[in-house]
């Protein structure tokens, strides 16, 4: 959470930021002396900033684009936070995160801006009378800026050999980015070389998805002024191992904040709540896959070893989609995403997902359902799956999914037409880094 305490004088220069559809930072930097008549009218910003490809490319022949005109970034002051990496501190630099509104609508968000479309959802479950509690488990890979290779060629999964190569790097970024309230709970190498796992403390509500913005974008200007280019794309290169992006979530009661997935009246401790919102996700998992792993580069990752291929779930399994830890507080660590999906539509999509099965009484599957749906193999089947899923579309909004798809289809699909995800072939992950290396 950003420190209460702050005032937009304290800072030099303030960050206008709000996210793309990609989860991608874009920002205005205005001077403080500017600063307040920004705070009433927003920042404006071009509408079709939400109809942009990952490298910034513009699919024009979107529907109701009106002429393009303005949309406007108002900026949420309880978001306002330093970050003492900008101008590596010479001047006094803070940052709050916007939603993109409509003009002449008196604040009312775009339909499709994700941060708002986020909020939308958490409000839906707090009418009835649930929060939730999250938190998002990211790995990323680091390499040289100068020569393109891994920082620590060598894997070596939770070494501390292999991770003391960075320990000075690591220590640097935890420093900053505790500076601008993002809470890194650990840091980790993985299996790959040069991989890193950077689980962020878990919060309530929009925290979550609003950390993971800061924390991605931070992460990499922080390692690029120091040489490093770090990634969050599912697989940046043939030999590496692919970039997962687990979110682990639970619900709890609104006021008391007692656990809503927990009952000792159940075996597995796990309450009918519980039982009800993982039935949704596990019906809607295969368009959810359209949101967790949203480019052509993340289905090299989903349907391989060690990664989710169908909608099952387990208790304390590493092997389903849908992780469940059972205790006094039990979570579900949702395994699909990738570590390049937008964290404000993956908690959109959660939560439209696991309400639609509260609401409707879903049946829970048996764990380990050798009878689960498969998932789709690449980011077209997955768009399919999702325009085909009625209440997925609907909690999204016909808005969204009528920029969203025909973007995916033409500013990723078409432009990555010959990528075939079963191997990993070089010339076409070199073509997916163009599209995608720069910006996730």
């Amino acid at each position: 959470m950003a420190d209460a305490n702050l005032k937009l004088d304290d800072f030099d220069f303030i960050r206008f930021c709000w996210s793309d559809t990609h989860g991608i930072s874009r920002a205005r930097m205005i001077p403080r002396r500017n600063v307040a008549k920004f705070m009433q009218s927003g920042v404006g910003v071009f509408q079709g900033i939400l109809a942009l490809g990952a490298d910034s490319g513009l699919y024009i022949d979107l529907p109701h684009n009106n002429g393009w005109p303005n949309s406007y970034a108002m900026p949420d002051l309880k978001t306002l936070r330093p970050i003492p990496w900008v101008n590596d501190g010479v001047h006094r630099v803070g940052q709050m995160l916007c939603d993109l509104t409509l003009p002449n609508t008196g604040g009312m968000p775009m339909p499709n801006c994700p941060r708002s479309m986020a909020k939308k959802q958490v409000e839906r479950l707090r009418t009835m009378g649930l929060e939730l509690y999250s938190s998002f488990e990211t790995e990323m890979t680091l390499f040289d800026l100068a020569t393109g290779k891994p920082k620590v060629p060598d894997a070596g999964f939770t070494t501390t050999f292999q991770m003391s190569k960075e320990e000075n790097l690591l220590m640097e970024i935890d420093d900053l980015l505790k500076a601008a309230s993002v809470d890194v709970e650990s840091y980790q190498i993985e299996y790959g070389a040069s991989q890193f796992e950077m689980p962020l403390a878990p919060c309530f509500g929009i925290e979550p998805a609003d950390m993971m913005f800061v924390f991605r974008n931070g992460l990499k200007e922080i390692c690029h002024k120091r040489g490093v280019d770090a990634t969050f794309m599912t697989k940046p290169c043939p030999s590496n191992i692919c970039n997962g992006g687990h979110y682990n979530h639970s619900l709890w009661t609104a006021g008391d904040r007692k656990s809503a997935f927990a009952s000792a009246d159940d075996s597995d401790g796990l309450s009918q709540i519980f039982r009800q919102w993982l039935g949704g996700l596990i019906k809607h998992a295969p368009a959810l896959c359209a949101i967790y792993c949203p480019t052509v580069n993340c289905y090299r990752r989903l349907n391989q070893p060690w990664a989710p291929n169908k909608a099952d779930w387990g208790i304390d399994n590493r092997l389903p989609s849908f992780r469940v830890k059972v205790g006094s507080s039990p979570f579900i660590e949702n395994r699909i995403p990738s570590a390049a999906c937008n964290p404000y539509l993956a908690i959109a999509a959660t939560i439209a997902a696991g309400i639609d099965g509260i609401q409707t009484g879903s049946t829970c599957p048996p764990a380990m359902d050798p009878s689960a749906q498969k998932f789709p193999r690449t980011l077209q089947e997955a768009l399919e799956f999702l325009q085909e899923d009625k209440v997925m579309t609907d909690a999204l909004g016909e808005p969204f999914m009528q920029w969203y798809v025909p973007m995916k289809q033409e500013l990723e699909i078409k432009r990555l037409p010959n990528t075939d995800v079963s191997f990993d072939d070089a010339e076409a992950i070199a073509a997916e880094v163009t599209v995608y290396g720069n910006c996730i």
